[in-house]
This record gives C-alpha cells, structure tokens and sequence, in this order.
C-alpha cells in the first residue's frame, strides 16, 4: 500500500499492477478526472476503483461529474448512505 501523492506515485508504479486504488485526494472534476484516467492503464483487468464523494454537490466537488461519465462507461456500483 502506498500512501502518497497521487502525481508522485504515478511515476513509481507499473501498468496492469494495480488491484484497488482509493481516489480521495482531490475533489475537484479536472484534478479527479487526471487522476483517474492516469490510473487506468495501471489497474489490472478486473482491477476496482474507489471514488469518494461522488453525491457531494458543492460548489467546489466535481467527483459527482466524473461519477457520472465513468459509471456509464465501466462497470459501476454505488453505496449511497
């Protein structure tokens, strides 16, 4: 388990290497969205992304806007609580 900066990581880590990754550093939709497209080609095949946030509506969260391309695109589940 790695717990850094997501942009410092990304360097150190190889592609199809990555079982679980918790998204939770940023909130914002450009940030979240580079994040997790960055990631993608580092996930395994049937590797699962966590995404945090992604009903919060303030002004400055756009988690909930990425939630909604990628739910539509991959495989999705949400936990609403």
């Amino acid at each position: 388990m790695l717990r850094e900066n997501f942009s410092i990581v990304a360097n150190k880590v190889n592609e199809n290497s990555i079982d679980v990754l918790h998204i939770d550093e940023t909130h914002t939709y450009e940030t979240v969205r580079e994040v997790f497209f960055r990631y993608l080609p580092k996930m395994v095949d049937n590797g699962v992304i966590l995404l945090r946030d992604v009903s919060a509506l303030k002004s400055d969260f756009g988690v909930f806007k990425l939630w909604q391309e990628v739910s539509q695109e991959f495989e999705s589940l949400e936990f609403s609580h």
